[in-house]
């Protein structure tokens, strides 16, 4: 496995990056009007994909299914795992899984769990984990530590965003001994090896 300041060495200095994910998108979305701030965002998730090359991606938090998009355009041959209640709760959009389903995860092996990950005690084999769903102190604590033990890496979203998302972050790292870095500060990115 490649060491992480290697990943991170090559994650700032990644190049400019053609994706868009605007292509994908749903116009509908309420958020619509923030794309353009966007675009960086999913880029750099693109970027994450391209330098880990995942086999088996397991996604907290699908939403319309944007990162699924980056992550599955950088690393086409990917399985992938979805896990989202389409709830309209922590920046969900009810509905925006039909999407994901529709328009971004028909070229794939793609799966799409309509459950809370709070109900579930494992969320199966992956090389890359990326949690960005349900963004409470609680939650984030107890994605870390499921995904942890199935998981190669772990992408946490938020953690500048989110003052609980970053204090279950620090709280999870000083109780668990994981190499770790934050890899884009001003998105809120931490790049987390996980033990599988």
């Amino acid at each position: 496995m490649m060491p992480l300041d290697v990943i991170t060495r090559a994650l700032t200095a990644e190049p400019d990056i053609d994706y868009d994910f605007r292509v994908i998108a749903c116009p509908d979305d309420p958020l619509r009007d923030r794309f353009d701030e966007w675009l960086s965002y999913y880029r750099y998730k693109y970027a994450v994909a391209r330098q880990l090359t995942p086999l088996r991606i397991t996604e907290i938090g699908v939403r319309y299914g944007y990162s699924a998009d980056a992550f599955l355009s950088a690393c086409p041959y990917a399985s992938y795992v979805g896990i989202d209640d389409d709830s309209a709760t922590y920046g969900g959009a009810p509905g925006a899984l039909e999407w994901a389903s529709e328009h971004v995860l028909i070229h794939t092996d793609a799966v799409l769990r309509r459950v809370s990950s709070q109900t579930l005690d494992s969320f199966g084999d992956c090389d890359l984990l990326h949690i960005d769903g349900q963004q409470d102190m609680a939650a984030t604590y107890h994605d870390l530590s499921v995904g942890m033990l199935t998981s190669s890496w772990m992408l946490v979203d938020g953690t500048a965003f989110s003052a609980q998302v970053a204090t279950a972050t620090e709280k999870f790292l000083a109780d668990h001994d994981l190499d770790h870095a934050v890899t884009r500060e001003h998105m809120g990115q931490m790049l987390i090896r996980g033990l599988r």
